[in-house]
C-alpha cells in the first residue's frame, strides 16, 4: 500500500504518547495520604524525536531541547532520564498536547504537563530502543517524569504521573518517593462521564488557598478535610468493591464535602456551573463531581446505565456545557507508529 503519510515530521526515528487523566476520587485529601483514584483517558500527548543533523552540530531549531519552546517540566524530564538511560538523544524534538487542550487553546484540565514529562521521558527510552510495556522501563521512566515534574510542583501529589506511566485506572497513595499504585479496574455497569466546564482554572492558587487554612484555622480545616478524606475513602471503598450503585452514591457526598472545605478557604472548588452539572447530574439517577483541584475545568459524573448517562450529556450540551469524547482506563506510556515518509 502506498500514499499513507506519517503524521510526524520527516525523518522522525521515534515517536511516543502518554494519556491525560482525570481524577475520580481524593481531590485534596491524596496530598495527606489518604488514597486517590485516577484514570488514564484516551486523549494524548505525542512525542517525537527525529534525526540529527548529518554533520553532527547540534539544533537550533524549536525542537531545541534548550528551546523556550518546551516547558521546564519537559527540558527536565528528558535531562533526567538520559542520565538514568545513559542515553543522549541525537536530534530535536516535537511535542504536541493538542488533544488534551479545547480547540480554542484553552486547557481542559486533563493533566497536560504530567503526560508532557511522561512523554519527554519515554522518548529516551524509546529512542534506546527499550520496550515501553516492560514493567522495568515503566519504572525508569516514572523516575524520570516525576524528578521533572516535582522540580517544577514540589507539593504536587503525582498521581497524575502515575497514570500518565501506567495508564488504566488506579489506586494511588502518596509517598515522600515514588507514589505506590494498584490497578482498580471500572466497575461493572458503571458508565463514566466527563464533562468541560468552559472555564479554565489555574489550580495551584486553590491548593494554596486549602492549605492556607490548616495554619489559619487549624479546627476548621480539621473538621473540613476529615468530611473529605472519609468521602473520598468511601468512593474509592465503593469503586474498589466492584460497586456501580454504591460509586454513585458516594460521589455527592465527596462533592458536598469538597464545596464545605472550599467554603472554609475561601476559594470556589464547587462554583455555580459544577453544582449545576452536579444538579442535572441527579435529574438523570447519576452523581456529579469536580475533577481536580475545582473551580472549573472538568467534572465527572456517573452512572448505572447508558441511556442515563447519553440522557445527562444531551442536557449538559443544551446548557453550554461540553462532554468529551474520551474513554476512561486508556493504555498507558507507548511507542507509536513513526517513519520518515511513506508506507509500502
Amino acid at each position: 500500500m502506498r500514499g499513507r503519510v506519517s503524521v510526524f515530521a520527516q525523518g522522525t526515528v521515534a515517536a511516543v504518547s502518554a494519556p491525560g487523566k482525570v481524577l475520580l476520587a481524593g481531590e485534596y485529601a491524596v496530598l495527606r495520604g489518604t488514597p486517590a483514584l485516577v484514570a488514564a483517558v484516551s486523549r494524548r500527548v505525542v512525542g517525537h524525536v527525529s534525526a540529527g543533523a548529518s554533520d553532527g552540530s547540534p539544533p537550533r531549531a524549536a525542537g531545541s531541547r534548550d528551546s523556550a519552546h518546551f516547558s521546564p517540566e519537559i527540558r527536565l524530564a528528558l535531562a533526567r532520564a538520559e542520565a538514568i538511560r545513559n542515553h543522549r538523544l541525537g536530534g530535536p524534538i516535537g511535542m504536541n498536547r493538542a488533544a488534551l487542550d479545547h480547540p480554542s487553546g484553552t486547557k481542559l484540565g486533563l493533566g497536560s504537563s504530567a503526560a508532557q514529562a511522561v512523554a519527554a521521558a519515554a522518548l529516551v527510552f524509546a529512542d534506546a530502543g527499550d520496550d515501553l510495556g516492560s514493567p522495568d522501563i515503566r519504572a525508569r521512566v516514572l523516575r524520570a517524569a516525576l524528578d521533572g515534574h516535582r522540580a517544577v510542583a514540589p507539593d504536587g501529589s503525582g498521581v497524575d504521573v502515575v497514570v500518565s506511566t501506567h495508564g488504566g485506572v488506579l489506586r494511588v497513595e502518596r509517598t515522600e518517593d515514588v507514589p505506590v499504585h494498584q490497578d482498580a479496574d471500572v466497575p461493572d455497569g458503571l458508565e463514566v462521564s466527563v464533562v468541560w466546564t468552559g472555564v479554565p482554572v489555574r489550580t495551584s492558587g486553590f491548593v494554596s488557598a486549602v492549605f492556607e487554612l490548616e495554619a489559619r484555622d487549624p479546627a476548621t480545616f480539621a473538621e473540613t478535610m476529615g468530611a473529605v478524606d472519609a468521602a473520598a475513602r468511601a468512593f474509592v471503598d465503593a469503586w474498589c468493591g466492584d460497586d456501580a450503585a454504591a460509586v454513585v452514591r458516594a460521589t455527592a457526598p465527596h462533592a458536598e464535602a469538597l464545596r464545605a472545605l472550599g467554603d472554609a478557604a475561601g476559594v470556589p472548588i464547587v462554583e455555580a456551573r459544577l453544582a449545576r452539572l452536579a444538579v442535572l447530574a441527579a435529574e438523570h439517577g447519576g452523581a456529579a463531581k469536580p475533577s481536580g483541584a475545582g473551580g472549573g475545568d472538568v467534572a465527572v459524573a456517573f452512572f448505572t446505565s447508558r441511556d442515563a448517562r447519553s440522557a445527562f450529556e444531551r442536557a449538559a450540551r443544551a446548557e453550554s456545557f461540553e462532554p468529551l469524547a474520551l474513554t476512561v482506563g486508556d493504555d498507558g506510556v507507548r511507542r507509536e507508529l513513526a517513519w520518515g515518509g511513506t508506507l509500502s
